[in-house]
């Protein structure tokens, strides 16, 4: 039990910074968090000068937490914007491996991390917001 709050805790902690240095990172722009029934992470406002950008923080590039960030963004997405194209991202604390950056290139979920206080992705669509990497 003592081993499992302090992954919680650990994650919790990750997830939180994450959030933070997103926030501090995309500030000129509108973020917004989800509130009620819809309770994402982070929502950027015409991140390319149209769509909305719905990110999904996970503390682990692990494919469990991965897969659960997959679930919650379609979720959240459907709540928010049923009736438009989706424009879903996931920030986890470094680059995923090659796999599971295809699985989710393959679902048009785009990928997001940081290295130091920049924000990288491997994502094309995403270069308007962060640095290739």
């Amino acid at each position: 039990v003592a081993v499992q709050e302090a992954t919680t805790n650990v994650h919790r902690k990750i997830h939180n910074q994450l959030t933070n240095t997103l926030l501090e990172t995309v500030r000129q722009r509108l973020l917004l968090e989800g509130v009620n029934d819809v309770r994402f992470d982070a929502l950027v406002k015409n991140y390319n000068g149209s769509d909305d950008l719905l990110i999904e923080v996970k503390s682990s590039i692990e494919l469990p937490h991965l897969r659960m960030a997959i679930g919650q963004l379609l979720h959240y997405w459907f709540q928010l914007h049923p009736d438009k194209e989706q424009h879903l991202a996931i920030l986890v604390p470094q680059q995923p491996s090659t796999s599971a950056i295809q699985f989710l290139d393959w679902m048009k979920i785009g990928v997001l991390w940081f290295e130091g206080n920049k924000l990288k992705t491997c994502t094309s669509w995403l270069d308007c917001i962060a640095e290739m990497g």
